[in-house]
């Protein structure tokens, strides 16, 4: 599926906060959280502050989830890989422990939305950057498959946790991205109003 711009933009912001580092300070916990898994059979870390989630609700209880993880590989360079995940549901607080998405529907418009950013393979420093200002950097992809389990939801100390999967592809560079294994760990999340239908 192709990800509509509505979404596109919704995951930017997430990703925007984790770029520039805009969490409050007690978010940040050294060894609560993790988030892990392979590209292509290669190891990916989010560091310690490149990884959380935030909950948007619409004025009718209607909610999307970003969840993002950056491994930044050369600060200086402003190399990275990112992955970013999006789902939605009709009430937050109807969110379980071991509920399952699938990958994005458009007729249903449900399911887990996934995408992978890699910095790593360019030379050009600014397209760190651009990934979060500019729909035309991200480009075109399919989410092959993609599949997103939670497994704890944690309202009292507000973080998630989950295993995912995906493979995305990049047709107008021919590559196809594998991401397995994938775990997040008591991610702290933010809850924010939304001003309309999600």
């Amino acid at each position: 599926m192709t990800m509509t711009k509505k979404s596109i933009l919704f995951l930017m912001f997430v990703a925007a906060l984790l770029q520039f580092g805009c969490f409050p300070e007690e978010l940040i916990e050294a060894g609560r959280r993790s988030f892990t898994a392979k590209i292509n059979g290669e190891g990916f870390k989010a560091d310690r502050l490149g990884s959380a989630a935030t909950i948007i609700e619409g004025d009718n209880g209607d909610y999307q989830v970003a969840i993002v993880g950056r491994d930044v590989r050369n600060l200086a360079a402003s190399t990275a890989q990112i992955i970013v995940m999006s789902f939605s549901g009709n009430s937050f607080s109807d969110l379980r422990d071991g509920q399952s998405f699938q990958a994005y529907d458009l007729n249903t418009e449900k399911g887990v939305q996934c995408y992978f950013f890699d910095t790593t393979d360019t030379d050009d420093a600014i397209m760190f950057g651009s990934f979060f200002n500019s729909l035309g950097d991200i480009g075109v992809y399919e989410n092959i498959s993609s599949s997103l389990r939670i497994t704890s939801v944690n309202r009292n100390e507000e973080t998630i946790s989950g295993d995912f999967s995906f493979e995305i592809y990049f047709p107008d560079e021919d590559a196809t991205y594998t991401i397995t294994d994938g775990k997040f760990r008591n991610l702290p999340y933010t809850m924010e109003e939304g001003d309309d239908d999600l």
